[in-house]
């Protein structure tokens, strides 16, 4: 068994790309003339926008939606407040260091019991932590952070596509649209990583259209820097906060020649902005492989490949119950059929 603390702390790592890509980006918003001058002329409708997510999110009866799944209603926010109280992680994966490990017999103080998830990381869990040393910790913590995070993420929308078009009924549509679609407010208020990975992967597209916009522009270049630098870490830590984020990556890059405010840039601007991107998608292909994101989608397609569930003694190939099960679904009759007996020995609710 290999030491670790011969590794990197985790944590440690989660709390760097998190505070870096704050500071960051807070540092990029301050010094952006163009964005304070958009929020002094649309502060209104941008409260607006605001009311609206919050009139859509918040529970009239009182009582928050968690969600439907285990880890959705219970994972992440315990794993939040581990973090909390134990001023790190309780007994961390020697497999998957970066995935959420929970006490699944005993409890905090006293655990007999340790449950890995490969495939939900920490990132979600630390800004819990984070959120309940402001509010306190509750059970609903998680839920009101996501209602805060959904705010934040449809005013970013409202940022991102007035900058794209420069209309302002444009930009308001699209942030009603997020405000108010049912399946975005259900699902925004539950205990998941959704809504925090929205916000991040907004801002990212936000200092992305941002910095694009900048080029070319004499006096731009720290802030573009700093711009870059900020877009780099947040994508790193929404990697952290849900691992499908790294699609993002790859994506960026190879949009950039689609983009007309890139190809009217100067051809140094063009490049340098280019090697940016591209070296910020090999960082996050390597910090991927160290979060072993590799081997905990291996673990969940492997579940895939054995459904359905065996039977025990069966000899019948896995590739030919998918069959017998949907035909079995369409004629009942067929329920009793060699083929398909040993496949519904293993649900006896098909029966």
């Amino acid at each position: 068994m290999p030491d670790y603390s011969f590794y990197v702390q985790p944590l440690a790592v989660v709390k760097a790309l998190f505070w870096g890509g704050f500071l960051a980006s807070a540092a990029s918003l301050v010094a952006d003339r163009w964005l304070q001058k958009t929020i002094r002329e649309h502060w209104k409708l941008i409260l607006v926008l605001v009311l609206l997510v919050l009139s859509w999110r918040i529970p009239w009866g009182g009582t928050l939606f968690h969600g439907l799944e285990y880890e959705d209603s219970y994972v992440y926010t315990v794993a939040g407040r581990q973090i909390l109280e134990n001023g790190g992680l309780s007994a961390p994966s020697i497999e998957f260091p970066y995935s959420i490990n929970v006490c699944e017999i005993g409890s905090l103080e006293s655990c007999e019991g340790w449950q890995t998830f490969p495939e939900h990381f920490i990132g979600y869990p630390y800004t819990i932590a984070l959120f309940s040393q402001v509010i306190g910790y509750t059970p609903d913590v998680a839920s009101i952070e996501n209602v805060i995070t959904a705010c934040l993420t449809d005013i970013v929308i409202f940022f991102i596509a007035l900058l794209a078009t420069s209309d302002v009924t444009t930009a308001t549509a699209a942030a009603i649209v997020y405000a108010i679609t049912p399946v975005f407010a259900v699902y925004g208020l539950e205990t998941s990583a959704e809504p925090a990975s929205n916000a991040c992967l907004s801002l990212v597209i936000w200092l992305y259209v941002r910095s694009i916009s900048t080029l070319g522009i004499s006096g731009h270049l720290r802030r573009q820097l700093m711009r870059w630098f900020a877009l780099i870490a947040v994508l790193l830590f929404s990697i952290t906060v849900k691992r499908e984020d790294i699609l993002l990556a790859w994506i960026l890059p190879v949009i950039l020649p689609l983009v007309p405010d890139w190809r009217a840039a100067p051809r140094f601007e063009r490049i340098r902005s280019l090697v940016i991107l591209v070296l910020g998608a090999a960082l996050a292909v390597a910090f991927s492989i160290h979060l072993r994101l590799p081997q905990s989608a291996e673990g969940e397609a492997s579940l895939l490949r054995a459904y359905p569930l065996r039977c025990a003694g069966s000899n019948r190939s896995s590739a030919a119950r998918p069959a017998c099960l949907r035909a079995a679904l369409l004629r009942p009759e067929d329920r009793q059929s060699a083929c398909c007996k040993e496949s519904f020995q293993a649900c006896p609710w098909c029966w």
